[in-house]
């Protein structure tokens, strides 16, 4: 999964906690300027894919889906790099989650394309690892959500 612009508003977050397994709350650190920052809490959903509900007949799948999701986040230690610039029909911000790791070339399929200040380097995503471990579908807001 190749992610390019326009996810390119970069921010630092917080995880605040998981609603389901493509859903999460976070807090955003806003830099405004003369020292000043604010933080506002948003509701996030993952970009590109789609994870079973929490609800229902995919109860358990839902369920290991947002363990996965879990555990991914907290290997990179409740808070990390957001790249974002759309939100969704619902008002969530749509969001790529880069994980620690950044390389100075493309590695394979997990990665994001990062442009401008990061002068073309490649970052391992959250969202295409969890497409990887087969606990989401790929999903862009079109078609039906397999």
């Amino acid at each position: 999964m190749n992610l390019r612009p326009p996810f390119y508003i970069y921010r630092k977050v917080r995880i605040v906690r998981l609603i389901d397994g493509d859903t999460v709350v976070v807090d955003l650190e806003i830099d405004v300027g003369f020292g000043t920052k604010i933080t506002t809490r948003e509701t996030v959903r993952i970009a590109g894919l789609n994870a079973p509900e929490v609800v229902g007949a995919s109860r358990d799948a839902g369920l290991a889906a947002k363990a996965w999701l879990a555990d991914a986040l907290a290997r990179e230690g409740g808070s990390l790099r957001m790249l974002s610039a759309q939100r969704d029909k619902y008002g969530r911000r749509l969001a790529v989650f880069m994980t620690s790791i950044v390389l100075p070339l493309r590695s394979g399929d997990l990665e994001v394309y990062l442009d401008d200040e990061f002068a073309g380097l490649w970052a391992q995503t959250i969202n295409a690892e969890m497409v990887r471990s087969g606990r989401a579908v790929e999903y862009w807001g079109e078609g039906p959500k397999t």
